[in-house]
């Protein structure tokens, strides 16, 4: 199942039209949470990605892993939503609900 979220979209991958160049955010079927802004889609509700955060949450806190270019299969995307504030670029640095470390200051394995 499938959901475009904007205003006045249309349904499937019809209304992603909309939401190029700007950011989303995209739920999966298996769970995982993509950021990133929309830079091509097809009939077929695939999307390309650029600048891509996926975000891991316990509970009330999260971390942000940067992915950079992501493909997202149509078939597996649950909803796209549309709306700046989901992306993790435009969010302030010291926001305190993100409590793990940033990547580069994690230990090495």
């Amino acid at each position: 199942m499938m959901t475009a979220v904007c205003g006045s979209c249309e349904a499937g991958p019809a209304g992603f039209k909309h939401a190029v160049g700007q950011p989303v955010l995209i739920v999966t079927a298996a769970g995982p949470q993509y950021f990133g802004v929309l830079t091509h889609y097809d009939g077929f509700g695939n999307v390309l990605l650029k600048d891509t955060a996926q975000r891991i949450t316990n509970g009330t806190s999260y971390a942000d892993v940067p992915l950079g270019w992501v493909l997202v299969r149509g078939d597996d995307m649950s909803a796209l939503l549309v709306d700046p504030v989901v992306n993790p670029v435009l969010q302030k640095e010291d926001d305190p609900k993100q409590i793990f470390p940033a990547l580069e200051d994690m230990p090495a394995q």
